[in-house]
């Protein structure tokens, strides 16, 4: 008589924290489902309204990644306001066909190796600055555009059939 025993592993799903907006300041705590978005905690946008919501920052923020989720989710643009927004290594999806901007007078800095992904809108980096620590690869169907000084200490990666700014050309 055989015995077979079948052990199942689930991976952990990343905890994810759903923006709620009901101001415009990302460090507020009671504009998220689940509180602030942190290195373990992924930030999703899936606002249907499909309208344009400005997000300012009052001090640094994090995430483990950022997503826009569905083809109607608002345009949004983030405002680093001086401040730094890290995301770390689930990087930034947009699967809305709104553009997402990231602005301001602040930076945005990868935590860990990622992708970012243009998948139906645009992704725009017009802030200050573009840390980039760990390798980046930029992938997706629309295009991804850096205006920014980016500082980097490791590899970007183009990929995808979008375009992109600064020489940035997917093939």
């Amino acid at each position: 008589m055989a015995l077979c025993v079948a052990i199942s592993t689930r991976l952990p799903l990343s905890a994810q924290t759903v923006w709620n907006g009901n101001s415009t300041v990302w460090n507020t705590a009671g504009n998220w489902s689940l509180g602030l978005p942190s290195a373990a905690q992924a930030a999703s946008f899936g606002n249907p309204s499909g309208g344009n919501y400005n997000l300012t920052f009052t001090g640094a923020g994090t995430a483990l990644g950022l997503t826009f989720t569905n083809a109607g989710t608002s345009a949004y643009n983030f405002n680093t306001s001086g401040f730094t927004l890290t995301v770390d290594g689930n990087g930034i999806t947009n699967n809305s066909t709104f553009n997402q901007t990231f602005s301001g007078t602040g930076a945005v800095s990868t935590g860990a190796t990622q992708t970012w992904t243009a998948t139906s809108g645009d992704l725009i980096f017009n802030q200050s600055t573009l840390n980039i620590n760990n390798t980046l690869t930029l992938t997706g169907a629309n295009g991804i555009s850096v205006s920014s000084t980016t500082a980097s200490s490791a590899n970007i990666t183009y990929t995808g059939s979008g375009t992109g700014a600064n020489g940035a050309s997917f093939s």
